[in-house]
């Protein structure tokens, strides 16, 4: 649902402008330029797929999943469960 992935983006900003890059680094394994790269990078290939994510909270939710080894920990940390 849209409300639901805009209040998504806004932790995912929070985060990118609020975290250090050994904070990003930790738990997402890339920078804050390397995520800039990927996402510009995939931006042609991602927009087309969906509506709902923005691209950059496609390759933040992909790259947490792959540092992580599980969703269930992507799950508790955007939750804050």
């Amino acid at each position: 649902d849209v409300e639901r992935s805009r209040g998504l983006g806004d932790v995912y900003k929070r985060q990118l402008h609020g975290w250090t890059d050994e904070d990003l680094r930790r738990r997402y394994r890339f920078g804050k330029h390397g995520i800039d790269f990927l996402t510009n990078l995939l931006k042609n290939d991602l927009e087309r797929h969906t509506h709902t994510l923005s691209v950059q909270q496609q390759v933040l939710l992909t790259l947490r999943f792959y540092a992580s080894g599980s969703f269930l920990q992507i799950i508790v940390d955007t939750l804050g469960m």
